[in-house]
């Protein structure tokens, strides 16, 4: 019933995908056997600790789920108060900032177009494999690092929205490996805006859509996304792919 009437009120697509695993997979299996004048604080708050020793992201998520559902009790009289509102505090790992450095980054590449070829990705040497690989997750590691957009955007790309002469134009639609265990897609996002934020201002590293830059804000800020950024190819230039250097000829 809360997610239908929250859906209601215009909740995005994949917001409503993420309570909807909330609930099923989390909170009907810890405490869906509850009656709403069962749900008391002290049991709420024993569900989310429970769930915040394995994964403290996700309790902090479940509250919000919980909170939600639980007012909606509230607003239609079945319980006097929200019980969720007194439980303790979900504290969050607070986790190092990380972003790749020039030379990271091509090792990255690297390591990559090994695995892609099938070839050790340390060594580069030959190695079994049982089935074919993917030949586009290159390509796909260079637009991460040339736009800072989304994973999303970037695999919603296609070429009727491409205009190589538009250097302005943004995309509106974890490599595992020794040493880069912590890249994710969203730190390329914040190696771009890192990088703007160095080269140029805090507000080209805002514009066009990229991740909070390593160092704070000067000011809060809230920018409104744009189909549109500053030209910044210049300073992108230093994350492009090195050239590949010739093969070898045997004489």
């Amino acid at each position: 019933m809360w997610l239908g009437e929250h859906a209601a009120e215009r909740m995005a697509p994949q917001a409503r995908e993420k309570h909807q695993s909330l609930l099923t997979n989390q909170i009907k299996p810890g405490i869906g056997d509850l009656r709403v004048s069962e749900a008391t604080t002290g049991r709420v708050d024993t569900f989310l600790k429970a769930v915040a020793k394995r994964t403290p992201a996700l309790a902090h998520h479940c509250r919000t789920v919980l909170s939600g559902a639980l007012g909606l009790a509230v607003r239609h009289d079945a319980i006097p108060a929200n019980p969720v509102r007194e439980t303790g505090t979900v504290a969050r790992r607070k986790t190092e900032v990380r972003i790749l450095s020039v030379k990271e980054l091509n090792d990255l590449r690297a390591m990559v177009d090994r695995w892609q070829r099938g070839l050790d990705k340390k060594t580069g040497e030959t190695q079994f494999i049982t089935h074919p690989r993917a030949t586009d997750l290159l390509d796909v590691t260079d637009m991460l690092a040339a736009t800072g957009a989304r994973i999303g955007e970037v695999l919603a790309l296609r070429w009727a929205g491409i205009d190589l002469g538009d250097t302005s134009r943004r995309p509106t639609a974890t490599i595992s490996g020794a040493g880069f265990e912590w890249v994710t897609p969203h730190t390329f996002r914040r190696t771009v805006a890192t990088l703007l934020d160095r080269e140029r201002s805090t507000d080209d590293a805002a514009r066009p859509g990229c991740a909070t830059p390593t160092r704070p804000w000067p000011t809060p800020t809230v920018s409104p996304k744009a189909h549109r950024a500053p030209d910044v190819t210049d300073v992108l230039q230093q994350l492009q792919r090195p050239p590949t250097p010739p093969p070898a000829i045997s004489l």
